[in-house]
């Protein structure tokens, strides 16, 4: 750090280090969304966004025309379409964040694996893609109010057949 001939941090310090913590929290807010999806805590998927939320894209909910929603009615179609599978999980990864006062907007890759069994055999699906995401502090905390997940590709591996 700079600082001041006192040893104090200077503004310049003070605003990176202000930066540097909004994107820690900002990392936090999409490590807690994918942990509540594979754990299927709706309340903690809530707790990741704003009241309503700017859905442009969805990789889950096929046809869906982009519109504002109430995050609630959000997570009720999300979790519908996740409870279809036995086990999943989301990896977000390769952050790009960028900050201006209490907005973010956030582009981050997404790997997401899923298990089911089907016609008594277990499948792995996949999906490989990108969140674009708008981000607000709102009393303090990161939280989305826009999201759109785009589809880079997709697949399904058969498996073996299920035993009990």
């Amino acid at each position: 750090m700079t600082g001041s001939p006192t040893g104090a941090p200077g503004a310049a310090d003070l605003a990176q280090l202000r930066r540097t913590r909004d994107e820690l929290d900002i990392l936090k807010t999409l490590a807690r969304l994918a942990r509540a999806q594979d754990d299927l805590d709706r309340e903690a998927y809530l707790s990741c966004f704003t009241d309503t939320v700017l859905l442009t894209q969805s990789a889950v909910l096929e046809g869906w025309q982009p519109k504002e929603i109430p995050a609630a009615e959000l997570a009720d179609l999300y979790f519908a379409e996740l409870k279809k599978y036995d086990a999943g999980q989301h990896m977000v990864f390769n952050h790009l964040i960028d900050v201006d006062g209490d907005e973010a907007t956030c582009q981050a890759d997404l790997h997401a694996v899923a298990v089911r069994t089907s016609d008594g055999r277990v499948r792995t699906t996949f999906l490989a893609g990108r969140y674009d995401l708008g981000l607000r502090r709102v009393d303090g905390r990161w939280l989305i109010h826009q999201r759109a997940v785009t589809v880079r590709f997709q697949g399904e591996y058969p498996g073996p057949e299920a035993t009990a």
